[in-house]
């Protein structure tokens, strides 16, 4: 039989936030810069998320707020010598307006 990867289940927030005793909201808001979020329910949902490796779906983020911080280019001479150092300068600037460029 073929190994289809890992039988663990992917965490998700409900799961943090059952350990944590929170609620799932105040997980979102936990790991999201600058929300509303006590001292002691961001300690309480940090540990469970390391605890169980929970990690924030960027992607899934992403597709709730309806914007996704990447930014494509499109090259149309592939064969040109001068694409890399554009291109490096081209992620050198969407870093700076904290976006996420790719070639």
């Amino acid at each position: 039989m073929a190994d289809r990867g890992s039988s663990k289940k992917q965490v998700n927030s409900f799961d943090v936030a059952r350990l944590a005793g929170v609620s799932r909201s105040a997980v979102s808001r936990t790991f999201t810069d600058g929300a509303s979020v006590s001292e002691e329910t961001r300690e309480k949902v940090t540990r469970a998320a390391t605890e169980l490796g929970y990690r924030v779906n960027v992607l899934a983020r992403s597709l709730h707020k309806q914007k996704s911080d990447l930014v494509g280019v499109v090259a149309a001479d592939l064969d040109n010598p001068f694409r890399g150092s554009r291109s490096i300068s081209c992620r050198k600037a969407f870093w700076k307006w904290d976006c996420a460029p790719f070639f």
